[in-house]
């Protein structure tokens, strides 16, 4: 709306200090045939004198001066401007977007992981489990993170996704480019992440949650390692968080995800990635029942 709106603006000063150009100083000038009269000779002359300044009304320029629209036409172009604009938010609300993605298959399945042994939303003992792919420091992945508890019931709780750390961060994940600052902390913030799995499983869905959710009053942004390393003591205490943290099975854990987001990649880093046997899929979906969309006609996951 304030795009449009400069714009109109913007367009109503254009239109108001264009001018018309009307040369009516070529109708007023005396003639120039030396067969005139001698006694037009004197007009003449003051017409010469005078018509400079009443001419150019003082800006150097000669002819009538006008404006290129009236001023009830250039209100009323302003008025249909700002209904069309107002039209565009209005019908971009009332219509829902048809849910975007990019698909794959791999030459084989993915290696299916044990739910019993590796973080995951729903319940380990669903039969459909759909392999997640997500970075802490991506605005997607917090988007449909956002979205995997109502896409659970819509299952009767027949779905469930495993949480598998994809870092978009080359110190971590050898399969995307050069670190990016914008996922400098990725690599960390998944294994404080992990370890508060190791430490204390039942606290695992607060944290996890609590990366993805907003600070109150504010839009979604990725938590701090300081942040993070705090929420993590405050829920697993700080002896066990520490030695959750030292754990090989994080790093091995990382290792295995990492390499099943790489046998499934095409061109790029993009996450969130939801892999399905041999199927994948890039989504972007609007809300849970886009994201269901996707699960059944994309990655073929069965209907409830």
């Amino acid at each position: 709306m304030a795009t449009h709106i400069t714009g109109l603006v913007v367009a109503g000063l254009v239109i108001w200090r264009a001018p018309l150009q009307v040369d009516s100083a070529v109708a007023d000038a005396a003639p120039t045939n030396p067969a005139m009269a001698p006694d037009a000779a004197p007009a003449t002359a003051a017409m010469a004198t005078v018509a400079p300044h009443a001419a150019t009304g003082g800006e150097g320029t000669l002819g009538a001066r006008g404006r290129v629209i009236g001023t009830r036409t250039a209100l009323g172009l302003a008025l249909m401007g700002l209904v069309l604009a107002g039209a565009l938010p209005a019908f971009q609300i009332g219509y829902a977007p048809p849910a975007v993605y990019r698909a794959g298959e791999a030459q084989s399945s993915v290696p299916a992981l044990d739910p019993h042994a590796v973080p995951l939303v729903g319940s380990p003992d669903a039969p459909y489990v759909v392999n997640l792919f997500f970075d802490y420091q991506c605005p997607h992945c917090q988007k449909v993170h956002d979205m995997l508890g109502e896409t659970i019931r819509q299952y009767d709780g027949n779905l469930a996704f495993v949480l598998s750390p994809a870092p978009l961060n080359s110190q971590c994940n050898p399969y995307v480019s050069p670190e990016v600052e914008q996922f400098k902390d990725s690599c960390e913030l998944a294994r404080i992440s992990l370890a508060v799995w190791v430490a204390k499983r039942d606290a695992f869905g607060d944290f996890d949650r609590w990366l993805f959710s907003p600070q109150p009053g504010q839009l979604w942004r990725p938590r701090t390692l300081e942040a993070a390393k705090a929420k993590a003591v405050e829920l697993v205490g700080q002896a066990k968080f520490d030695a959750a943290l030292g754990d090989p099975w994080i790093d091995t854990y990382m290792q295995t995800s990492m390499r099943m987001y790489g046998d499934t990649i095409v061109s790029g880093n993009a996450v969130p990635k939801l892999v399905f046997g041999a199927r994948w899929v890039i989504a972007e979906p609007e809300d849970a029942d886009g994201l269901v969309a996707i699960l059944q006609r994309v990655l073929g996951v069965p209907k409830p």
